[in-house]
């Protein structure tokens, strides 16, 4: 078990036992590692499609900020991107996006941090 909650059974593929697979996972997770980018995975999942335009309201930041955030989704996978006329629209490329911002959630709360000391921490393995 994992953050003490249910193991989803795609979990049950270990990396290790592939390194295409461990590249890509890596790829992903470098691609969500910035609280910016979360909001904006966020505000597509509840969303759809917006424009940066869209994402710059519900950020509150700069379209030259939102633009490289933007880029760093598009380049791990995590988003696709279509135009519209001439403003580029950005949307979720998987549903399975959802899935890993919602298991990450569950693992937060279940942190010592966050109130819950149930956490189970083992070293990492090598």
């Amino acid at each position: 078990m994992f953050c003490n909650h249910q193991v989803l059974p795609m979990m049950e593929v270990k990396l290790r036992d592939s390194p295409q697979r461990l590249r890509m996972s890596v790829r992903l997770i470098r691609g969500i590692c910035h609280p910016v980018r979360i909001r904006v995975l966020a505000f597509l999942l509840e969303h759809g499609t917006l424009s940066v335009k869209d994402l710059q309201l519900a950020t509150g930041l700069g379209q030259s900020n939102v633009s490289q955030h933007l880029k760093k989704l598009q380049a791990a996978g995590l988003i696709g991107m279509e135009k519209v006329g001439s403003f580029n629209h950005y949307r979720i490329s998987h549903p399975g996006i959802k899935t890993l911002l919602e298991q990450a959630a569950h693992c937060v709360e279940a942190m010592p941090e966050y109130g819950n000391t149930g956490l189970n921490r083992r070293p990492v393995p090598k």
